[in-house]
């Protein structure tokens, strides 16, 4: 254990004293090539320091880690995003994290309240709370992948301060009702105390069956078990709040991944695999848990909004219905369709689409691409036609309608508020059934789309109207 040590002190002063002479980056980086790598190796940089500490050091040592931890205030005053985003939630907790290492209360402040760099406002973790984690649970970027990466960085800020002695995990914080100024969505209240846990529970109602996501706009998350990559998320989870579906998640990912190829540490949980892992074990007090349990046969309700009844999920902020016919059984079907606005970057001009699920997987497919910088994630992925909806006159929807130069289009750049309607939600009765409506990403054309279902099929029924001719092409994609 000296030696370790030793060896990781030598490491930490390279690293201290190569940072201290880094200079600043196209002016927003230090230790990393882009903004979310910079918040990472701040919070790297903390949490070395943490553990180092935590056993006492000499003089010197403690006033060069100090000096390159003071350093880091230079590239939290500088992320280019300052309100609503993962980005910004990723600097406000690298901010967070070199404020508790080092005892500097005033960062603290900074990463919870927001500050002001250079005349331009920040947003802090409380607006995010309040806010960006939608009423009923899910982020308002709405695909499940950036979904958990935020919620890596907030379970990260939850487990900080409650060691410095704030909890946040079960604190109540009121829905905000109004635009802070420079708000990137427009989801507000309704009125009520809103928990950081919603995060952690909606996930499992968003799920269409046996675990499986829809992939639909930016995810390459495919099931619910795959979490394990943001670390454990759930293992901190079920510490603070003990819900048995947690429980029932972690012995679920560690009985179907016991024997997956290349797993290093086989005697450690899965989310212990990933590259934080290291020093991730620190935060854990329990290796074993419980069976737990978990059921979509069960009513309840998500957050201040979210309803989940007769096992089919109404998820009313980010605009998402699904049913699903014999919820407890992971080879019933089920059918989603989103009908929210186009409000993030991170989503594309899909609205009313569908996704099927049945016989045990998903059988809807979702276009994909090799990554952001692929030529296709703009032509292929940001087109409407690639979804499971209907294209009018072979454009896609508002608002890659026009000006296709980049994949990070949003509605409220535009000005317009793309949200479709909820016409219906009937999880009971002889059958299941939604409907929505969108009359804004086709001007002049109203978009009407109804899921029926019962145990033996499902009936999609999809009316368009519009004012003179138009061409209408419905597309469904399935894997074969």
């Amino acid at each position: 254990r000296g030696s370790y040590r030793d060896s990781a002190l030598a490491a930490f002063r390279r690293v201290a004293e190569a940072y201290l002479r880094w200079p600043l980056v196209d002016d927003h980086t230090r230790g990393a090539a882009y903004g979310l790598g910079e918040s990472r190796f701040t919070i790297a940089l903390a949490r070395v320091y943490d553990l180092l500490a935590s056993e006492g050091l000499a003089n010197a040592d403690r006033e060069l880690f100090l000096q390159a931890l003071t350093l880091t205030q230079e590239t939290t005053d500088r992320c280019r995003h300052t309100t609503c985003g993962n980005h910004n939630t990723w600097n406000l907790v690298a901010r967070l994290a070199a404020g508790l290492s080092s005892g500097e209360t005033g960062l603290v402040r900074d990463a919870l309240d927001g500050w002001t760099f250079n005349g331009v406002p920040r947003y802090g973790l409380i607006h995010q709370l309040r806010h960006d984690i939608l009423s009923d649970g899910l982020h308002w970027e709405r695909t499940p992948g950036y979904h958990f990466y935020t919620l890596m960085a907030l379970t990260s800020a939850a487990t900080m301060l409650a060691n410095a002695g704030v909890d946040i995990w079960h604190a109540k914080l009121p829905a905000q009702m109004r635009d802070d100024g420079r708000d990137l969505h427009r989801a507000y209240g309704p009125e009520g105390g809103k928990c950081l846990k919603a995060a952690f529970d909606a996930p499992f109602y968003a799920t269409l069956g046996n675990g499986d996501f829809s992939l639909l706009h930016d995810s390459g998350l495919s099931n619910l078990r795959g979490v394990w990559i943001w670390g454990p998320l759930y293992e901190l989870a079920y510490q603070a709040y003990g819900d048995p579906k947690y429980a029932w998640l972690l012995a679920r990912i560690e009985r179907e991944y016991a024997d997956v190829p290349g797993r290093k540490y086989p005697h450690l949980p899965m989310s212990l695999q990933s590259p934080s892992g290291e020093w991730d074990f620190v935060l854990l007090k329990d290796a074993e848990h419980p069976s737990g349990h978990f059921s979509l046969a069960e009513d309840c309700s998500i957050s201040l909004a979210g309803v989940h009844r007769q096992g089919c999920t109404l998820f009313p902020v980010a605009g998402v219905s699904i049913l699903r016919s014999r919820p407890e059984e992971a080879t019933g079907t089920a059918v989603q369709m989103f009908w929210g606005p186009h409000s993030a970057g991170h989503q594309s001009p899909a609205a009313l689409c569908l996704d099927l699920y049945a016989n045990g997987r998903c059988l809807s497919a979702s276009p994909q691409s090799a990554g952001y910088e692929d030529p296709l994630h703009l032509t292929w992925l940001r087109s409407t036609i690639a979804h499971n909806t209907v294209t009018v006159d072979r454009r896609p929807m508002i608002p890659y309608d026009r000006d296709a130069d980049t994949i990070w289009k949003t509605d409220g750049a535009r000005g317009i508020a793309s949200d479709g309607v909820l016409e219906l939600f009937q999880p009971e009765g002889l059958f299941k059934a939604c409907r929505a409506s969108n009359e804004v990403v086709y001007p002049g054309v109203r978009l009407d789309r109804t899921l029926v279902l019962t145990d033996h099929f499902v009936l999609d029924l999809y009316r368009v109207v519009g004012a003179g001719p138009h061409r209408y092409d419905y597309a469904m994609h399935i894997l074969g």
